[in-house]
């Protein structure tokens, strides 16, 4: 357990420093509900319309109908991110897994999923991930899923 900045009263002549005890650590670290909910609610602000693109999930009839999504390319998120955290205050992770062939139920084609499961964390608030998937033989599976 070390502080993160040694100042000359706190460090002792054989080169030791005083470190925070556990109590001071939650105390420095604790961050007060009021100011969590208005990190959220930063977070929350819709992006600008010409941030947003749509992508086609479905079609039905030919074509005529079907079921669009709205979305943000993942710039706008990191921008949003960092101006409100700092680029020091979150971290993502990647972890890509697949699974195992089988037979795909609609054209009987051998294949397999990735999966992609992306950790995000802001410090000293908390974490949530969330998993996609896509079939393998998608040139885009990767950044598909």
């Amino acid at each position: 357990m070390t502080t993160t900045k040694k100042n000359s009263e706190s460090v002792r002549s054989d080169g030791t420093y005083d470190t925070l005890s556990v109590r001071q650590r939650g105390a420095a670290l604790a961050i007060d509900l009021a100011d969590v909910r208005k990190l959220v609610a930063k977070l929350e602000v819709p992006f600008h319309p010409a941030q947003v693109e749509w992508r086609v999930m479905a079609t039905a009839q030919g074509g005529r109908r079907g079921l669009i999504m709205p979305y943000a390319d993942q710039r706008a998120y990191i921008d949003r991110l960092n101006e409100i955290f700092t680029p020091a205050g979150w971290t993502r992770k990647y972890t890509v897994t697949t699974s195992a062939n089988f037979e795909r139920d609609d054209d009987k084609k051998l294949v397999a999923k990735v999966f992609v499961t992306c950790d995000l964390t802001i410090h000293g608030i908390g974490s949530h991930s969330a998993t996609g998937e896509e079939w393998t033989d998608d040139d885009h599976a990767g950044t598909s899923a």
